[in-house]
């Protein structure tokens, strides 16, 4: 049965009077600085019916659906009774406890819509009314909607501009806007455009009080997004022991990790404009100003919610703990910057609750694995002091009672530099150094570590070039009869490296110093073994001269180490002695560029692994380039050494030396060269040529057919580039073959090289269209890897390209000068 909306009316008279309608507008609906707000009020009246439902709801679903001259809202909440309707027609608020336990509060809140309307109307359950003047119901002609269905229908007052304004608040409502609700699963939009919208939650329990909760939005026309959120709740309760709601918080999730959020505005149900400065958002009834977009802080009622939110995040550590989930990520989503959380604050509480258990629960994610206590960890500057000392050092180092663990990488000044503030300034947490270690590396503590741990320590030392003059005075030095000692004592070396020569010296301990780096180490802090060149040329050298050669990856290292160290003697005969074996030996680790296997072979049949000659030789057999797969190989001074003994840096070209019986040149040939010169006649059995080929280009070359578009380009630009700098090393002279006889006298013509002649006659050259073209048919156009077009002329390309360039390119008259200088063309 409907209300009597007349009685109502008059009690609404005689308490606001009859001039409502003229003030009302000035007083109510001036509260928000948004005029769409009205829509969270709605969304909170719709929360709070659906909640009060005593049934499971046909939907839980708030629609919104603007036409051309009206909005149309509607829900499935706990349909309308003369409570509801007198509330709704009201201003008072509600009453005190109402004020906590319900968000959806009709009167001041509902007011907002006569921004857009002058009577809105409301269909639910047996109540079909419009209310005039705010506070005045009159009863409404019923409409078709659905059984249990709450429709609100708002004619605008200016249907353009209103409706406007509406549809962009409809399309700003934030994912957000469904994270802490409970009952509304969805809200959809429609615009007359046909255009529409909907914001869809997704809840999903993780454990008492812990959910899961999903928000995503999308729309025709800006596509869609989505959020993920895990919620921890606790209940609450008021006056009486009434349940007032949840305080609950919510970290951000992405890709199943939370991550901190920059924006985190205090929300109650619906977010505010008063920022927490937390990395996580939260939530609880708080008591709100009338427009429900702030809250006064120094209400009694707040600062209780408050203290019972302090709780929450501590739970919250204590379960992401025990699932593998609390790492640096969390720890900077917590109340960590004091000067936002000062005393006196409003959220001061939360900031001393989350130091305090910090301080007294093991919260800490350490970087063996676990978590501890403040008062059980270490921060260290870097990556290498935690991976160098564990746990059980650092106890003996620093001499600590409780157990010492570092705390988790990523931790730094630059990837999380509040939180590392926080941790040293706040908490009190240590930053280890490698300054502050060293002088903790006494003898006796060295002594109980392994032959493994001190080779680390090196190559840890090695990196810290601060720390090498300080380290020479420490007891860093194991022997081989394992004492220690310093490196320089008074000036005067205490230890040698190993060498391969007896000595009464004290040699390192050679378990010590195995790896490059520990070895570099050594050596910058004065170190040296006796005799280098001989060690390696006795010891070395001679396993490699075998045909079935199997060394471990360690070893070779070594031995790759020991060449070094013996290359860089200051003694000219023994480095030139050493050289000159290095030459003779198979010793560099080889692959072949056709089949990808691995030999051994000595630096003179080599090319470096250079990223030309790599991407130049690949897939060609018979091409061997130097393995930079193998670490040993990629160390330091490796590449200048085989440079120094033979290896090719660049394409090789490969002198040739023809007599009478192995001429590459036709008669034909060679009696054109010899007219050119002025003397054709030859007796034909002193004709000698000296030529010049390149090493694996033919090979090269025909590959080149089988690559596609930008692979052939590629290919053919590193051609270029190694014949450029084939010349600036070595000059033109390589570029020119000799034909040289006798006739009455000794005569010689010069004319192209082998490989000239072959670049001259093969389609190597991509053009635009993917295709291969002879240098002559070649625009400079195409040529696009080539900025002087004078260097064309560098290995003679025939002249026809000289007329298609003067005539395609448009060459100024100079130009075609400078190449008759050059003898390309008449």
């Amino acid at each position: 049965m409907a209300s009597d909306y007349d009685a109502i009316r008059a009690d609404n008279e005689k308490r606001y009077g009859t001039d409502v309608g003229r003030y009302g507008k000035k007083l109510l609906t001036a509260l928000y600085d948004d005029r769409t707000h009205f829509i969270y009020e709605l969304l909170q009246n719709a929360e709070d019916a659906l909640r009060r439902r005593n049934d499971e709801p046909q939907s839980r679903t708030v629609r919104f659906e603007l036409s051309d001259q009206t909005l149309r809202i509607s829900h499935y909440g706990k349909p309308f009774d003369q409570r509801d309707v007198e509330g709704v027609c009201g201003i008072a608020l509600s009453t005190a406890g109402e004020d906590i336990t319900r968000i959806g509060r009709f009167g001041i809140g509902f007011k907002s819509v006569y921004g857009f309307t002058v009577r809105p109307e409301i269909h639910s359950g047996d109540e079909d009314f419009g209310i005039d003047s705010f506070v005045w119901p009159s009863a409404a002609q019923p409409i078709e909607r659905k059984p249990d269905q709450t429709v609100f229908v708002m004619p605008l007052y200016d249907p353009d501009e209103d409706g406007k304004e509406i549809a962009e608040g409809l399309r700003d409502i934030s994912l957000d806007t469904l994270l802490f609700l409970r009952e509304i699963e969805t809200i959809e939009w429609s615009l007359p455009d046909g255009k529409s919208g909907a914001y869809v939650r997704k809840s999903e329990d993780w454990d008492d009080d812990v959910r899961r909760v999903a928000v995503s939005g999308e729309s025709t026309d800006q596509g869609g997004a989505e959020r993920s959120w895990l919620v921890f709740s606790r209940p609450t309760y008021g006056p009486d022991d009434v349940l007032a709601g949840y305080v609950e918080i919510a970290f951000s999730m992405k890709d199943d990790r939370i991550v901190s959020v920059s924006h985190s505005p205090l929300v109650v149900f619906f977010p505010t404009v008063l920022e927490t400065n937390l990395g996580f958002r939260i939530q609880g009834p708080y008591r709100t100003t009338p427009s429900r977009d702030n809250v006064p802080k120094a209400d009694e009622w707040n600062q209780e919610c408050v203290r019972k939110t302090c709780d929450v995040p501590v739970d919250a550590l204590v379960w992401l703990r025990g699932r593998d989930l609390l790492d640096v990520n969390v720890l900077q989503c917590l109340p960590i910057d004091k000067g936002k959380f000062d005393d006196g604050g409003m959220f001061a509480p939360l900031y001393a609750s989350v130091k305090g258990a910090l301080h007294s629960q093991d919260l800490l994610p350490v970087f063996s694995g676990g978590y501890a206590a403040v008062s059980g960890v270490k921060l260290a500057r870097t990556q290498e002091l935690r991976e160098l000392f564990d746990g059980r050092q650092l106890k003996q180092l620093f001499e600590n009672e409780h157990s010492t663990s570092w705390l988790i990488d990523g931790i730094s000044q630059d990837r999380t530099p509040q939180f590392r503030t926080y941790l040293m300034e706040d908490l009190g947490v240590d930053e280890i150094t490698p300054q502050t270690i060293l002088p903790r590396l006494r003898a006796s503590f060295l002594r109980r570590q392994s032959h493994r741990w001190m080779c680390r320590l090196y190559e840890f030392l090695k990196g810290q070039t601060a720390l090498h003059r300080q380290a020479k005075a420490m007891p860093i030095i194991r022997l081989s009869d394992d004492t220690h000692v310093p490196a320089v004592v008074d000036g005067t070396l205490q230890a040698f490296l190993p060498g391969s020569v007896k000595t009464d010296f004290p040699i390192v301990h050679e378990e010590t110093c195995r790896s490059a780096d520990a070895m570099q180490f050594l050596r910058t802090i004065g170190l040296s073994e006796p005799h280098p060149v001989d060690d390696v040329v006795r010891n070395v050298l001679p396993k490699y001269n075998v045909d079935d050669l199997h060394l471990s990856d360690s070893e070779y290292a070594e031995d790759i180490d020991r060449i070094l160290a013996a290359s860089r003697t200051k003694a000219s005969d023994k480095r030139e002695e050493l050289m000159q074996r290095l030459r003779e030996t198979q010793f560099v680790r080889a692959v072949n560029a056709g089949d990808d296997t691995i030999c051994f072979a000595s630096p003179d049949r080599l090319y470096l692994a250079t990223e030309r000659l790599n991407a130049l030789f690949d897939g060609i057999p018979g091409i061997q380039i130097v393995d930079d797969r193998c670490d040993a190989l990629r160390r330091d001074g490796v590449r200048d050494l085989l440079e120094s003994c033979g290896a090719f840096r660049h394409i090789l070209p490969i002198k040739t030396e023809h007599g009478r019986w192995d001429l590459p040149l036709s008669k034909e040939f060679r009696a054109n060269l010899r007219e050119q010169s002025g003397h054709a006649d030859t007796s034909g059995i002193t004709d000698t040529v000296t030529d010049w080929k390149l090493h694996g280009l033919d090979n090269v070359l025909a590959q080149l057919h089988s690559l596609d578009a930008e692979d052939r380009r590629i290919r053919a630009k590193y051609v270029w580039e190694e014949l450029i700098q084939m010349e600036e090393r070595r000059g033109k002279g390589v570029f020119r073959a000799e034909y040289r006889w006798t006739h009455h006298g000794n005569h010689r013509q010069e004319f192209d090289s082998s490989f000239v002649r072959k670049l001259n006659e093969s389609a190597w050259i991509p053009d635009q269209d993917g295709g291969l073209r002879c240098p002559d048919l070649v625009l400079f156009e195409s040529l696009d890897w080539r900025d002087d077009p004078f260097l064309l002329s560098k290995i003679r390309f025939k002249p026809p390209i000289v007329d298609r360039l003067a005539e395609e390119a448009g060459f100024e008259p100079a130009v075609l000068d400078r190449l008759k200088e050059l003898g390309i063309t008449s």
